[in-house]
């Protein structure tokens, strides 16, 4: 079902207290959807948006829990009534990020967290300039053998391989390069959530408590 939500609604919830928004790009088979569930088992206290594509489902992969899977002429639809905070296209198949349930959890402050493909990264970043960004990489050794095991055709190889050297140039645009080896996922899970806990005692996001404390003295 084609549902629509305007993304211009996020502008006006800027200002306001509300959640922090943590985006998590990368590498195709880098593992950050695997970083993000990890992240699930570690804290009920993170929100997540299921993201919305044009692709047919993996094997294993559940409809309205891993993605929306949705025709072309549906998203299209949603693209052109702004629907979506961001959208992309990611080796021929289309990608988005619903706008209402994010705009909806940060202003009930609530931590939301994104799992995107990199195209619609800097769009985020622009609108939502605070949110935390991790970029998800892993050593060409182990990411060609997941690969290997994953990709049906050499052509779908060739084409995610061709992706990821573009996606590689915009690794310094991010906040935080995590690179996810084989063996590593377990300490990089708890190494995002410690970086996340982190950034809540930055004094920018606790302007309250600073002025509380100045009552209070």
């Amino acid at each position: 079902e084609c549902t629509s939500a305007d993304s211009r609604e996020f502008e006006r919830v800027q200002d306001r207290k509300q959640g922090q928004l943590m985006s998590i790009y990368g590498c195709s088979r880098a593992g950050k959807d695997a970083i993000a569930d990890g992240l699930k088992e570690l804290s009920d206290k993170y929100n997540y948006s299921v993201s919305v594509t044009t692709r047919q489902p993996r094997p294993g992969e559940r409809n309205e829990v891993d993605y929306f899977f949705i025709t072309p002429e549906c998203f299209a639809n949603l693209e052109e009534s702004g629907g979506f905070l961001e959208s992309a296209e990611y080796c021929g198949n289309k990608y988005g990020t619903l706008a209402s349930p994010v705009v909806k959890a940060l202003e009930e402050g609530r931590d939301m967290v994104l799992v995107l493909e990199t195209e619609g990264a800097m769009k985020v970043k622009s609108i939502y300039p605070t949110a935390i960004s991790f970029f998800v990489a892993a050593p060409a050794s182990d990411l060609k053998a997941r690969m290997e095991r994953t990709e049906t055709t050499e052509k779908d190889r060739r084409n995610r391989l061709a992706q990821i050297r573009k996606e590689i140039s915009m690794i310094p645009k991010y906040d935080y390069l995590i690179m996810n080896g084989n063996g590593m996922l377990e300490k990089n899970i708890e190494l995002v959530h410690n970086i996340i806990k982190g950034q809540k005692t930055r004094t920018s996001v606790n302007l309250d408590a600073i002025e509380k404390l100045r009552k209070e003295y």
